[in-house]
């Protein structure tokens, strides 16, 4: 396997510093779904007791 690209090895430009819209947009989904999360534990922990 030695024409595998390690990220490392600098691979292609894509995969370097993400622009701040990606950022964006991951963080904002990342958040929106520990919320669900949150929500659905409590919920459960609600149901439980």
């Amino acid at each position: 396997m030695t024409t595998s690209i390690a990220p490392e090895a600098g691979g292609p430009p894509e995969y370097g510093v993400p622009s701040a819209e990606l950022v964006a947009r991951a963080e904002s989904g990342f958040v929106n779904f520990l919320a669900r999360f949150d929500d659905d534990e409590q919920g459960d922990e609600k149901t439980a007791r």
